[in-house]
């Protein structure tokens, strides 16, 4: 994909002299080249920083046809030296959704995957933390949960699952 566009300043200048956060606003319009073909995009950026920390946000969407959108979010904070970073993803079509989800934060990486079809919801999220992953499937039926570790031994590595049961299996494949 390749993305072309242009931002407008639409920042509100009414600003208390003594503030000490800056605040930026754009409106953002364009066009997404997808395989050769140009779909329109529209959307709006915000900034604001003040001494120590910042956050920024930028979405837009991008209309595939009349019954077919994407829609892009971008979230970044700092403060005091730490970064999160958060990307979403979504496709509605039809009155179906999908959505994926990245978040990093303090070494710690969070996947998410929700699917909105014929009224039910489904749910996969994967978390990394300390070594292991954490695997979360959910929907209309309940939610199920894993944590997932890779384990060395003699023989070499392997993939230890162990469900909220406490029943731990062991695949070397």
């Amino acid at each position: 994909y390749v993305l072309y566009y242009n931002e407008t300043d639409v920042t509100d200048e009414d600003k208390d002299a003594h503030e000490t956060e800056i605040e930026k606003d754009f409106d953002i319009e364009g066009v997404m080249v997808i395989d050769g073909a140009d779909y329109a995009i529209k959307g709006e950026k915000e900034t604001e920083s003040e001494e120590g920390e910042s956050e920024s946000e930028c979405k837009f969407t991008v209309t595939l046809n009349e019954t077919k959108r994407l829609v892009v979010k971008q979230e970044t904070e700092t403060e005091e030296g730490e970064t999160e970073t958060e990307f979403v993803y979504s496709t509605y079509e039809n009155g179906e959704r999908s959505t994926f989800k990245y978040e990093k934060e303090d070494g710690e990486t969070e996947l998410e995957f929700t699917l909105l079809k014929d009224g039910n919801m489904q749910i996969f999220a994967f978390e990394e933390e300390n070594g292991a992953i954490e695997v979360k499937i959910g929907g209309k039926g309940g939610a199920k949960k894993y944590t997932v570790r890779i384990v060395e031994d003699e023989n070499g590595s392997y993939y230890e699952y162990e469900s909220a049961n406490g029943k731990i299996d062991k695949d070397r494949d």
